[in-house]
């Protein structure tokens, strides 16, 4: 069987058909509103999306984030804004010391900061999966 016969006919993906398949049916936690949720942080451009399609692939649970980004939500994130237990963790790109009580513990995820900031431009420009075009045709010489 080709892959593309065995993707087509094990499609189970929650939204954009064309973009996302999923390993396993994505699932919520059970919800306990006494626990907090567990961080995932990161500054932006550092691979938080794409650590939690890597979690949800693998745990089958889904991950959430204190934004609300309809991108995502399109693309296969359907718990993204939730901030709770119900999810694995809950990506943030927030500092503040006032913030972090609002979580039990943090994954800190970090990337050579050159990369995170041109990732964080390249998604300011282009979108979660696009490219800033023509901006900066002479940096990918380096890369």
């Amino acid at each position: 069987m080709l892959l593309s016969q065995f993707v087509a006919e094990n499609d189970r993906d929650i939204g954009n058909e064309e973009r996302s398949i999923w390993c396993q049916k994505l699932k919520f936690l059970p919800s306990d509103k006494m626990t907090k949720p567990v961080a995932l942080a990161s500054f932006p451009g550092s691979g938080n999306t794409w650590l939690r399609y890597l979690l949800q692939q693998a745990t089958g649970i889904l991950t959430g984030s204190v934004y609300l980004d309809y991108d995502l939500i399109s693309s296969s994130f359907p718990g993204e804004g939730i901030n709770n237990s119900s999810v694995l963790v809950v990506k943030t790109h927030e500092w503040d010391p006032n913030e972090w009580i609002n979580f039990r513990k943090a994954i800190l995820l970090v990337r050579e900061p050159y990369k995170a900031i041109l990732a964080e431009f390249n998604r300011q420009h282009g979108g979660h999966i696009g490219e800033a075009e023509g901006i900066l045709q002479e940096e990918k010489k380096f890369f």
